[in-house]
Order: structure tokens, then sequence, then C-alpha cells
């Protein structure tokens, strides 16, 4: 388990025996002596580093801080998976093992993207050593690799993939066409509904369907006699005439 605890102090509190307070982040101020004496008797088994924090010498206020750190981030990690896909030697191609500085951390190199490269473990160390040098190209992706001979030889990642432009995109058409039927059913007024009308006085009981039964007297229900005004069929499904008790068959 981590424990991160930060102190918040002027250079003059930690170097110069000042007596302005510090800020224990969670807290709140703490004496500047008892600040120095956390620093100084911290065991070796704490890491403890110093980052700048830069304030406005008109209002005091902290603006900025210092960017400088020696790991990349986890998001940086998984970007230059992405981008070099293995070690960035060239002709290695070994999985990448290391997030490698191309120019070193200790000479001054800083810790982003365009200063950074995937690495297998024996090329990083190779080269630290002397005589060996790598430099990151102005496009921020071409690194020049020189050997102890004064040879170079540069590279670039491999190309991502690459898809057409959206420029010639057409939206496509839908075409809607109108209805070939149409029926009209006026149902504002219930009673001229359910009315046989004018139309329906040509339906006769001779016209009719027979029944199932065979009972040539029967005639369609009102319903009935209504879906065939408005479908305009000569004759009524069979199928509305069966009794409940009576399966149809072909």
């Amino acid at each position: 388990m981590n424990i991160d605890i930060q102190l918040v102090m002027t250079d003059r509190t930690l170097f110069d025996g000042d007596n302005e307070p510090a800020i224990l982040i969670g807290h709140g101020p703490i004496p500047a002596p008892l600040a120095r004496h956390l620093i100084r008797t911290a065991t070796p088994q704490l890491k403890a580093w110093i980052r700048r924090l830069y304030t406005d010498p008109t209002t005091g206020h902290l603006i900025n801080g210092d960017a400088k750190r020696r790991d990349f981030s986890y998001a940086a990690r998984q970007f230059l998976l992405a981008r070099d896909h293995t070690c960035r030697t060239p002709w290695c191609d070994a999985p990448i093992r290391h997030h490698d500085h191309v120019t070193g951390h200790a000479t001054g190199g800083p810790t982003r993207i365009s200063n950074a490269r995937g690495a297998c473990e024996a090329c990083n160390y190779t080269k630290e050593a002397p005589g060996w040098a790598a430099t990151t190209e102005p496009d921020g992706v071409t690194i020049t690799l020189t050997t102890p001979t004064g040879h170079t030889v540069s590279n670039q990642p491999p190309a991502p993939p690459h898809s057409p432009p959206w420029d010639n995109w057409q939206t496509p058409t839908i075409e809607i066409r109108p209805a070939t039927r149409h029926i009209d059913i006026d149902f504002t007024d219930k009673t001229s509904w359910w009315a046989l009308g004018e139309t329906n006085s040509a339906i006769t009981r001779a016209s009719a369907p027979a029944m199932p039964s065979g009972n040539p007297n029967a005639m369609p229900s009102l319903l009935e006699l209504r879906l065939l005004r408005l479908l305009r069929l000569p004759r009524l499904p069979r199928l509305l005439h069966t009794p409940p008790d009576q399966s149809v068959r072909p």
C-alpha cells in the first residue's frame, strides 16, 4: 500500500531555514522546523522527491507546476504500444518491454511522447553504453540511432490503419411510395359506420356466401357486411362463418 505525503513550502523554508510555515496537504499549516525534520529524517524505504511549483509574482497564487517526472504515465505507455508495436531499434522487432527516453532523462531528456520510444530490454541497455546515441527528428516520430562506429540509421513507426476521407460521402436516399389502396373509415359517426347503407343494399341473400352448415338463409353479421363494403369484396371469406367447434381444413 502506497502512501503519498505532500508538503508545500517555499524554497527558503526548505534550504535557508526560513520560518514560513509549510502546508501538509489534508492537514493544514505546520511549523517550518517540523517540515524540515520530516524530510531530513526520512528512512531509506521512503522515496522523496522535489517538484517545483510556480507562483504569480503579483498575486502570489500558484499558477503552474513542474511537469518533470521519471516514469511515463500509464496512458503514455499504452500509446507507445499502439504506435510502435515492437522495439524501435532497426531490425530488432522484439516485443516492447521498456518505455525508453530517446534522449536520456539523466542528460535532460523530457518525459513526454515526443521523446519516447518502445524498446526491448537488450536494446534499451545497449543504447546506454558508450558511443551510442539516439535523437528524435523534428517530425516527432522519426528516431535516428548513432552507433559507436559513427553510422546512423533512422526509422519510423508502422503506419496506422487508414481509410479514405468522408469528402465523397453521400447520404443514402429513401424512396417512400404512396399506398396502392386507400380505405376511408370515418369513426366520428358510429351510427352511420354500423349502418348498411346503399352500397350494402346490393348484397342479397342469394349472393351471400353459404354457411358451412349449408343453411342458405344465414346472413353475414353487420360487422362482416361492413368489412365487405370497405374491402369491396364480392363475397366474404368462408373462415368468417366457421363455427367455433369446427376446424378449418384445406
